[in-house]
């Protein structure tokens, strides 16, 4: 919400020249779908389209699933045989590993 905001405001005013307008609603603006006047033929999506959005959101649940799965697990396994004192060399292992490779 806060990025949605702050992008918000620095594209108002930067191409509407009035900071805080918040006239660009979103991330990403695709424009306005609708169909001509007096074309009856026009369908803004078909059957095959619903379908092709209902099996990308089966897919996308379980592989989330999958996720959640495989993290309990492994925090299980974690819980079990990790040692403590491995879990604070590790902590400290990924707490000093940014600063090594950021030094120039």
């Amino acid at each position: 919400m806060s990025a949605t905001f702050t992008l918000n405001l620095f594209r108002s005013g930067i191409r509407y020249g009035s900071w805080g307008s918040f006239q660009l609603p979103g991330l990403l603006n695709f424009g306005e779908f609708k169909c001509a006047d007096g074309d009856k033929k026009c369908h803004l999506w078909t059957a095959v389209d619903l379908a092709f959005f209902i099996i990308m959101g089966l897919i996308g649940g379980l592989l989330g699933a999958l996720f959640n799965c495989l993290n309990r697990r492994l925090s299980k396994y974690r819980m079990r045989n990790v040692h403590p004192k491995a879990k604070f060399v590790r902590i400290w292992v990924l707490l000093a590993r940014p600063a090594f490779v950021a030094r120039p």
